[in-house]
């Protein structure tokens, strides 16, 4: 089955978090870092990004969208 979360993590989020989600322009996106956020905090942040920085807002994705990028 594809992995629709790693499809659309490739498309809208690798190129600031790097398709390893080691980060780039972005900060590091693996477990060891995200442990501490709830899978509602992560949609919440990838719909409406974070203010003062790069991040943008993904509020033109649908929440299954939001939520297949935050499980992955």
């Amino acid at each position: 089955k594809k992995n629709i979360g790693k499809s659309l993590y490739l498309q809208h989020c690798a190129r600031c978090h790097h398709a390893d989600r080691i980060g780039i322009s972005g900060p590091p996106l693996l477990p060891r870092f995200l442990r501490r956020y709830k899978i509602k905090d992560l949609v919440s942040i990838i719909r409406n990004g974070f203010d003062q920085t790069l991040m943008p807002k993904f509020d033109n994705l649908d929440t299954a969208s939001l939520l297949s990028i935050a499980r992955y």
